[in-house]
């Protein structure tokens, strides 16, 4: 406002310099007052034109300006046509605020990606703290396709278990999905579909428009949620083969290559946590087997002390009047 104040001000000063010297002239030489009506409406116009041509376009340079001062950077002079120079300096001024909107995004986009990625590591460790702490499979589960949703924003998350021969796959579990998809729904894993095409990849599979994929056969199951995009990864280690997990929103997207890192990390957590759920396993079985198995079993320690026997053979030294099966040991074992 100061700007334009001051603008009015020049403008009436010249007005009224241009004026009196005429008016004295005709004064002292008795010139008819007509000629200073003439010059009079000459300066009015000059007034008006100036007001319409200049005042008007430093009012709006000082509209912008206050935009700007505010954190608007999207607001433009509007001059960028006229010419002159307040057009000249509207367009450097343009320019300017467009490099600075520019910065301003790149800006606040490096930290939206940075705290996404601390987000996703954040996830990552909490889930495989879970994994290392609990044997509990399906609350791991439950909670990976949780997390998945919520971390990338998308509708749906699944986690699918291949069958023996790999040529099918169960809805193991899932969020989004109908409710009594989970643990009912097989989809085919053959070449052509999907499931397979991933195992075979060995690497994520990004899908930015279902509808056009021609790598794979669309998958009827996601077709019916409305699936656009989404990321699936194998979940594998060990020589193993467990299934998929995947991520799938109903909107055409293009995951990043972070995100796309972080499913791959989240299936590596599940591959671990399943491997050593097996292993467990395993070695439960093989411990009932050792303890229930009807023949004899022993396990010596390397000075020839017994570690652990088995319920046989307890009844074999007993059965030759012996309380422990050390008491039947060879004295030079």
């Amino acid at each position: 406002m100061k700007l334009l104040h001051s603008a009015r001000m020049k403008l009436a000063g010249a007005a009224i310099l241009a004026i009196a010297p005429a008016m004295l002239l005709l004064y002292f030489t008795k010139q008819p007052w007509f000629a200073f009506v003439i010059v009079l409406g000459a300066l009015a116009a000059a007034w008006l034109g100036g007001e319409l041509f200049t005042i008007q376009k430093l009012r709006k340079l000082s509209f912008t300006a206050r935009q700007w001062a505010l954190g608007d950077l999207s607001t433009r002079t509007g001059l960028e046509k006229s010419r002159g120079e307040v057009g000249d300096l509207a367009r450097a001024f343009d320019r300017m605020v467009a490099s600075l909107e520019q910065r301003e995004r790149e800006r606040e986009q490096a930290e939206k990606d940075l705290l996404n990625k601390s987000f996703q590591q954040t996830v990552i460790g909490a889930l495989g703290q879970f994994a290392l702490a609990s044997t509990d499979v399906s609350g791991l589960f439950e909670q990976t396709v949780v997390m998945v949703v919520q971390t990338l924003g998308v509708e749906y998350c699944n986690i699918l278990e291949a069958s023996p021969d790999v040529q099918s796959m169960t809805l193991r579990a899932g969020s989004g999905w109908k409710e009594d998809c989970i643990g009912k729904t097989v989809i085919p894993a053959g070449p052509q579909t999907l499931a397979g095409f991933t195992l075979a990849a060995g690497e994520p599979v990004v899908i930015t428009d279902l509808a056009t994929e021609t790598r794979f056969q669309p998958s009827s199951f996601l077709s019916e949620h409305g699936v656009v995009s989404g990321i699936t990864v194998a979940i594998a280690g060990g020589g193993k083969t467990f299934g998929l997990l995947g991520a799938h929103t109903t909107h055409r997207r293009d995951f990043t290559e972070d995100e796309v890192h972080f499913m791959l990390s989240i299936a590596t957590v599940l591959a671990m946590a399943l491997d050593r759920a097996q292993s467990e396993t395993d070695l439960q079985k093989l411990a009932s087997f050792a303890r229930f198995n009807p023949t004899p079993a022993l396990e010596l320690a390397v000075d020839g002390s017994i570690h652990f026997f088995n319920d046989a053979a307890l009844a074999l030294s007993g059965s030759i009047g012996k309380k422990h099966p050390s008491e039947v040991m060879p004295a030079d074992i």
